[in-house]
């Protein structure tokens, strides 16, 4: 998701990407929740830029990078300082 996207993604599995499995970027401001994500090259859920997600009970295992955020996009990404309860 990217640009101002305000979506939600919820009980999706997502497996085996050749990226991140769940990329959020720009300022989008969408709702991940009770998600999968296994077995990414690079990171389960990637938050990006100026994005200000709402991340509730996902499940990130098996990535090659980090499992569930990744917030080295941009300094200024206040993920970067925070980690998922």
């Amino acid at each position: 998701m990217h640009n101002r996207a305000t979506s939600a993604i919820r009980e999706c599995i997502s497996s085996d990407n050749a990226n991140h499995g769940i990329y959020v970027g720009d300022q989008a401001r969408p709702t991940l929740e009770e998600n999968t994500c296994e077995g990414s090259a690079w990171s389960g859920i990637a938050v990006c830029d100026q994005a200000n997600p709402t991340v509730l009970n996902n499940n990130c295992t098996q990535q090659t990078g980090s499992d569930c955020l990744l917030g080295k996009c941009n300094r200024d990404n206040p993920w970067q300082r925070m980690q998922q309860q």
